[in-house]
């Protein structure tokens, strides 16, 4: 069986709950024979209600978010599943990256000690009224993430959404990639995230072919996946959000305030 075969139709297993975490996230493992792997569970029952997003969209917004990330070659997103049953019912099922230390992908710095082959992002005051900087890394794996960012509207990339991808897992995952998808694919601009590193700069040769790959398949098979887990008029803004990339050619840059998630951990 294959991981996604693995873990959509592995036995589910719960083992503990992430308290911090908004939405009801446990841990636990999926297996089937000898195949296991350990895994993270949503139920669509311990989502919260918010004012934005229809009741009950979480999982199957996180599941979007995989699909788009494999139709375009990035691998940006953990194999991620929705499950029709599980301990606590349907839910959304994700690959458990476990993590060699704090990944540094992002980070809040003194104005005197921001590091080389960082960009700073946005200037602030922290709790105790000093100065400091947001910063993010300077390296194409995360700059394939924000472009991923702009084309499903992800509203709350924070710095601990950014994690160290892992082959051992999944052969072809990226280097870095992201988790929490569940507030994204919105029909309404909603981008809030802390990669605004590379805003208003051309976009490549290289983005240009991945962006008219998911517009392409946007009208074929992502599209009919796609149609089972958002409205028309969410895939409608998705390739609107596609083609306007292609127009203008670069990185968006922000509009009014900046939209970062704050705290951006």
């Amino acid at each position: 069986m294959d991981l996604l075969g693995l873990l959509a139709h592995g036995e589910l297993a719960v083992n503990g709950r992430l308290a911090v975490a908004s939405n009801a996230t446990f841990i636990g493992h999926v297996a089937h024979g000898e195949q296991r792997v350990t895994c993270v569970y949503k139920p669509i029952t311990g989502e919260r209600p918010l004012w934005d997003f229809p009741d009950g969209s979480l999982a199957a917004r996180e599941v979007a978010s995989y699909l788009v990330s494999e139709a375009a070659g990035w691998h940006v997103v953990p194999p991620t599943v929705l499950r029709t049953d599980g301990p606590a019912g349907a839910g959304m099922c994700q690959v458990w990256l476990e993590q060699p230390g704090t990944p540094g992908w992002v980070d809040v710095v003194a104005p005197d000690d921001v590091p080389s082959g960082t960009i700073p992002v946005l200037e602030g005051i922290d709790g105790d009224g000093s100065p400091v900087v947001l910063v993010h890394a300077d390296r194409p794996e995360l700059r394939r993430l924000a472009l991923f960012d702009v084309v499903i509207n992800n509203a709350d990339r924070k710095g601990g959404h950014i994690l160290t991808g892992d082959r051992g897992v999944a052969e072809h995952m990226a280097t870095i990639v992201g988790i929490d998808h569940g507030v994204s694919c919105h029909a309404e601009p909603k981008l809030r995230t802390v990669l605004w590193g590379w805003a208003g700069t051309a976009l490549d040769a290289a983005e240009r072919d991945e962006l008219e790959r998911i517009r392409a398949m946007l009208g074929g098979e992502l599209g009919s996946q796609l149609a089972e887990l958002l409205t028309e008029t969410e895939l409608i803004a998705m390739d609107e959000r596609v083609s306007a990339l292609l127009q203008d050619g670069r990185m968006p840059v922000p509009e009014g305030r900046m939209p970062v998630p704050w705290p951006p951990f």
